[in-house]
């Protein structure tokens, strides 16, 4: 094994031990202060959902549904690091599933006899349900993808998937700073101006990650990178058009969705045009 790759395999141990640590350590404090403690995660997995599909939409989520998103998230990125670290040991996708597998069973048996040992009574089905429910929607997800990798290389490949991790960024992106604008900094008036603003930051950030990472575009003048910069932003400029007008449609005129889920409908939309643009207009020579 290269050094490189005992480097990544001690960060990724390290990690997931640190995460399985804290899992347990959260297991056997005492309730007062596990309840105090979900109190708070609840409040910032529903703030982070609002940040990112709208307060009104995050608002209407069960506090059972939070608690399983939580929950599941913890064992979820243990399962993932244990994996990578597996994977960069092993080097074989599917064998490293089975150490991810058995470090998020493990965890989860732990947590429930900390839990009994802590407080005399056994932890809930729910809990320890949630916790097994977020390693193998982990172990499923890497199963699967790398499934898709091996038999459908024209749809899943190193620039789809680039696109996809660097395209949902730059969503990610565009939601945050429209809500921050609509629902925190209280630009309300309609969605026009919010939806700008957001746009504005989102192309901005697209433009580097396409070009460098997704596309791998190679421009030996300036000339060159101005007129990517231009096709790009000409075809965000239209997708854009087609994001203000849908928002238009179906917040303002016919409220048929909050702002928060009509934004979530044309990001969709503006995602799929832009990578048709983005592969056979503007970064058309790839290495």
């Amino acid at each position: 094994m290269s050094s490189t790759k005992k480097i990544y395999t001690k960060l990724w141990l390290v990690l997931s031990t640190l995460l399985s640590l804290f899992i347990c350590i959260v297991a056997f404090l005492p309730s007062a202060t596990q309840a105090s403690m979900h109190a708070f995660g609840q409040k910032a997995t529903r703030a982070a959902l609002g940040l990112i599909i709208g307060d009104e939409l995050a608002a209407r989520f069960p506090t059972s549904l939070i608690i399983l998103i939580l929950f599941c998230c913890g064992t979820a990125f243990l399962s993932g690091f244990v994996w990578l670290a597996a994977y960069k040991k092993f080097e074989d996708r599917y064998k490293a599933l089975l150490p991810a597998l058995y470090a998020g069973g493990l965890v989860t048996v732990v947590c429930g006899l900390l839990k009994w040992i802590a407080t005399g009574s056994p932890a809930s089905w729910s809990t320890l349900g949630y916790l097994a429910l977020g390693c193998l929607l982990a172990v499923f997800s890497i199963a699967f993808f790398w499934f898709l990798w091996d038999h459908f290389p024209l749809l899943i490949n190193k620039e789809t998937v680039r696109y996809v991790v660097f395209g949902a960024m730059a969503t990610f992106v565009n939601l945050i700073s429209f809500n921050l604008c609509y629902y925190v900094f209280g630009l309300n008036n309609g969605t026009a101006l919010s939806t700008s603003i957001a746009w504005v930051v989102a192309v901005i950030f697209a433009f580097f990650t396409n070009k460098i990472y997704v596309f791998e575009s190679k421009t030996e003048t300036k000339s060159q990178l101005i007129k990517e910069m231009i096709l790009f932003f000409g075809a965000r400029l239209f997708t854009y058009l087609v994001t203000v007008v849908g928002m238009y449609l179906f917040v303002d005129l016919t409220h048929w969705f909050s702002a928060g889920v009509g934004k979530i409908i044309t990001c969709i939309i503006e995602f799929t045009l832009n990578y048709v643009f983005s592969k056979l207009f503007i970064f058309k020579k790839v290495k």
